[in-house]
């Protein structure tokens, strides 16, 4: 059975590139572009792929911290800093080291 995994980043091109890895990898994915939808259907999902950028509109950090302190599986994908209490991937390095995207989700 394939593990449901809700993926939120405001850049169409990276959500569509990052979403066929994860496929491939084994995950359902359901993208969104923006915090608002996301939230709204994150009851469905245990496993996040969450845009870290500050500029990112209701700040993909906090949302994070909320869904860790839930027990949800999570990993911030940013291109800038991320607290060390949240598990994060830079961008520029996420297909380099895919394996452990894949390792920290399951």
């Amino acid at each position: 059975m394939k593990r449901k995994l809700l993926f939120v980043d405001d850049n169409a091109d990276w959500r569509a590139t990052l979403t066929e890895f994860l496929e491939e990898a084994g995950f359902t994915v359901t993208s969104f572009g923006n915090l608002r939808d996301a939230k709204k259907a994150s009851q469905e999902f245990d496993r996040f792929v969450v845009d870290g950028s500050i500029s990112f509109p209701g700040d993909g950090i906090i949302w994070a911290k909320e869904l860790l302190k839930n027990g949800k599986k999570v990993v911030v994908v940013s291109g800038g800093k991320v607290p060390q209490e949240v598990p994060h991937m830079g961008k520029e390095v996420i297909f380099q080291d895919f394996d452990r995207l894949v390792n920290l989700l399951n």
